[in-house]
C-alpha cells in the first residue's frame, strides 16, 4: 500500500516520497553510528551496556547492504525474513544488555514492582475490609466515617507492610542487598546498646558490601575538610583504583565512601547500604569533629605552655641581670663603707643590718624566679590524664 497516497509517476508527491525515504535511510544509518561513537567514549559498565546495542545497530546497514545486493543480483529474497532476523538480533542484544549488564537498572525496577504490586493489593484489600466491616457495624454500606477509618488504617499499614514485603523480596530475589541491610541493622542495634562504637561503621560496610578497600571519609561542615575516624585530615580526591559515593542525610553532606568500582554495578545495594548506615556515619562524623577540636585545644595548650616557659626564662634572666645584680652591687658597696668605719661606731651596726636586708631581698628574688613552674610541667588529674 502506498503510504503517501496516490500520486503520479513524476508529480510533486513523488519528490516528497523520495525525500522522506532518503531521510528514513539516513536516520537508520546514523543510529548505529551514534551508538558506536558513544560506546567508544564510554567507560566501565556503560561501555559493556552499549557494546551490545552497538553490535545490534551494525545489523541495520548490513541488512540494507544485503538487500540492495540481492536486488542488484535479481535474487528473490523475502523481505520478511531479513527484517525478522534484524529485529531478533536487536531484541537479543537489548536483552543481554538489560539482564547481563543491568542496563537501565532493570533489577531495581523488578524489585520495586515485586514490592509495590502486592503492597497495593494488600492496602486495597485492607481499605475495602475496613469500609465494609465498619459500614455493616454502623448500619450502612458507606459514608464518611468508614472511608476515613479505612484511609487511616491504610496509612498506618503502609510502612510496616512495605518493610515486610521488601525483606521478603530481597531475601528471595536480591540476597546481597538483604544480607547487607541485616548486617547494618545488627550493627545499629549494637551501637544503641553501647556494645560497638559508631566509628566501626567503616569495617561494617566493608563486611556488608564485600569490599576490603572501602574507606569512609567524613566532611567537616565548618572548614569543608575531609577527615578519618581519628580526626586526621585526608584528601577527598578519588584515585584511579576506587570510585566515590556521596553520603547525605537530611540534605547535609556527611562525607564520601571510596569503594571498589565493581560496586557501581550494583547501585541499589550500595545506595541502600549507605542510606541504612547514615545514622552511624553521622554520629561518627560528629565524634571525629569533636576529636579534631580536642586535638586542636591540646595543641593550643601546648603553645600556651611553651609561651609560659619562655616567659619564665625571660623573667629569670631579667631578675638575674637586672634587680638582683643591682642589689648585690648595693650590698657590696655597703660592705665597703662598713669596713671604713670604726666597729665601735653606731653606724657600723646599722650598715650590717642594711646589708642583711639586701641579702634577704636577693634571696627572695631568686626564690621568686625559681617558684615559676617550668613550661613542661603539667598538673595531673586523678584520672591520670593531663588536666587543662
Amino acid at each position: 500500500m502506498n503510504p503517501v497516497g496516490v500520486f503520479a509517476t513524476d508529480g510533486p508527491m513523488l519528490k516528497v516520497f523520495w525525500i522522506a525515504y532518503a531521510i528514513f535511510v539516513l536516520s537508520l544509518l546514523a543510529a548505529p553510528v551514534a551508538i558506536w561513537s558513544r560506546r567508544r567514549s564510554a567507560t566501565g559498565i556503560e561501555r559493556l551496556q552499549l557494546r551490545w546495542l552497538a553490535y545490534s545497530g551494525l545489523l541495520i546497514p548490513v541488512q540494507f547492504a544485503l538487500g540492495w545486493a540481492a536486488q542488484s543480483a535479481s535474487l528473490e529474497v523475502p523481505d520478511v525474513w531479513s527484517i525478522t532476523l534484524l529485529e531478533l538480533g536487536i531484541v537479543t542484544a537489548v536483552g543481554i544488555a538489560v539482564l547481563r549488564h543491568r542496563l537501565y537498572e532493570i533489577d531495581r525496577l523488578v524489585n520495586r514492582t515485586l514490592v509495590y504490586v502486592p503492597l497495593t493489593l494488600l492496602l486495597g484489600a485492607a481499605f475495602a475490609a475496613v469500609v465494609v466491616g465498619l459500614g455493616s457495624l454502623i448500619g450502612g454500606r458507606g459514608g464518611p466515617i468508614p472511608t476515613a477509618a479505612a484511609t487511616l488504617a491504610a496509612l498506618a499499614l503502609v510502612r510496616p507492610l512495605r518493610a515486610a514485603l521488601q525483606r521478603i523480596i530481597d531475601r528471595r530475589f536480591n540476597r546481597p542487598r538483604y544480607e547487607a541491610l541485616r548486617r547494618i541493622e545488627r550493627f545499629l542495634v549494637a551501637v544503641r546498646e553501647g556494645r560497638e562504637a559508631p566509628e566501626q561503621v567503616e569495617g561494617v560496610l566493608r563486611e556488608a558490601l564485600g569490599d576490603r578497600s572501602l574507606e569512609v571519609r567524613y566532611r567537616l561542615p565548618e572548614s569543608g575538610f575531609y577527615v578519618d575516624a581519628a580526626g586526621h585530615v585526608v584528601g577527598a580526591g578519588v584515585d584511579g583504583r576506587r570510585a566515590a559515593a556521596p553520603v547525605d542525610r537530611g540534605g547535609t553532606r556527611l562525607g564520601i565512601v571510596l569503594h571498589d568500582p565493581l560496586l557501581s554495578e550494583r547501585p541499589d545495594v550500595l545506595r541502600s547500604a549507605l542510606d541504612a548506615a547514615g545514622l552511624a556515619i553521622e554520629i561518627a562524623r560528629l565524634r571525629a569533629e569533636v576529636t579534631r577540636q580536642l586535638a586542636e585545644i591540646e595543641r593550643s595548650r601546648d603553645r600556651l605552655l611553651l609561651a609560659r616557659a619562655d616567659e619564665r626564662r625571660r623573667l629569670e634572666r631579667d631578675l638575674h641581670d637586672g634587680a638582683q645584680q643591682r642589689l648585690v652591687a648595693l650590698g657590696m658597696s655597703l660592705r665597703r663603707v662598713q669596713r671604713r668605719l670604726d666597729p665601735r661606731e653606731r653606724a657600723h651596726g646599722t650598715l650590717d643590718d642594711a646589708v642583711g636586708e639586701v641579702a634577704g631581698a636577693v634571696g627572695e628574688l631568686r626564690a621568686l624566679a625559681r617558684g615559676v613552674p617550668a613550661g613542661g610541667e603539667r598538673p595531673v588529674a586523678p584520672t591520670g590524664r593531663a588536666a587543662v
